[in-house]
């Protein structure tokens, strides 16, 4: 996959994940380890789910989020 972009809401250079968009796929990998990073692949309409649940706060990662954590791939074209 190309493309990778990691969050503007991650804290360290290097503690984050990074989501590449692909006509057929979103992978999802670690920006530790780059390029040797094993990669998520998720349907475009499981990543939308992923991300509603994530905004919804149902990961035990604190409140709901009133922003989008991630920029959405699917969306951002």
């Amino acid at each position: 996959m190309r493309g990778w972009r990691k969050s503007t809401r991650s804290e360290t250079p290097n503690g984050c994940v990074e989501v590449a968009n692909s006509s057929l796929a979103i992978g999802v990998r670690d920006s530790k380890l780059r390029d040797a990073s094993p990669v998520l692949l998720f349907s475009h309409d499981n990543w939308r789910a992923a991300l509603g649940e994530i905004k919804a706060g149902r990961f035990g990662l604190g409140e709901p989020t009133r922003r989008p954590v991630w920029h959405d791939p699917v969306r951002a074209g």
